[in-house]
């Protein structure tokens, strides 16, 4: 315990003390002036630890590059089944950053993204078309409506449903740092559905922290 205070308070010596000016003026041991001058010098990397460091950057700038790929994707995905019809939605953020999402149009098919997986590995999913038309009359009969969800707490990500028609969005039900749903009792049919119609909804739906998240209201 004294050592590691020592070294901690070495440390925080040589932070403060000006460079250009030798060791031996501040009275030290030769033991502590050798450690004292070792923690000033900057330490050079191995050959090892720059390749290793090498290898981090370029996943993290790849793994970024992919995340990219995959909300491009995702976005000209959505514009184009907008221009077909209506589109459902369920999807995650952490911030601006996407984490898993699932878009369901007339096409008759869900179309599943996650940023963990390559671009090219997105996969699809079929929809019955009845349960499709039912869906989309109820949500035309819902018609668009503006409400307030309730921000529930800070940096926990958020889940959203959603449906788009005619050039317009409306939040159905949305979780994490915002809470509540469209005051329809329908919503709630049309949530389920959207669930049911998504393979990946299972795991979306795990950012959900409604349980947690009410403990640190603004």
């Amino acid at each position: 315990m004294l050592r590691f205070f020592v070294g901690s308070t070495l440390v925080l010596f040589a932070a403060i003390l000006p460079t250009d000016v030798p060791a031996d003026r501040w009275g030290l041991s030769d033991d502590n002036r050798s450690l004292l001058e070792q923690l000033s010098r900057p330490k050079e990397m191995t050959d090892e630890e720059k390749g290793r460091l090498e290898q981090e950057t370029e996943r993290f700038e790849q793994g970024l590059q992919n995340v990219r790929n995959v909300e491009r994707m995702m976005d000209e995905k959505r514009a184009s089944l907008a221009k077909i019809g209506l589109t459902f939605e369920i999807s995650s953020f952490s911030g601006s950053r996407l984490l898993a999402a699932c878009l369901i149009g007339e096409t008759g098919k869900a179309y599943m993204y996650d940023p963990k997986k390559q671009a090219t590995a997105q996969t699809t999913g079929f929809v019955d078309e009845g349960e499709f038309a039912k869906a989309a009359a109820l949500a035309k009969s819902i018609g668009h409506s503006e409400w307030r969800p309730q921000q529930t707490g800070y940096d926990f990500g958020v889940v959203a449903w959603t449906v788009s028609f005619d050039a317009r969005t409306t939040l159905l039900q949305i979780s994490g740092d915002y809470l509540g749903a469209l005051p329809d009792p329908r919503v709630r049919e049309l949530v389920i559905l959207i669930d049911g119609w998504c393979p990946n909804a299972q795991e979306i739906r795990s950012r959900d922290l409604p349980a947690f998240a009410g403990r640190f209201r603004p």
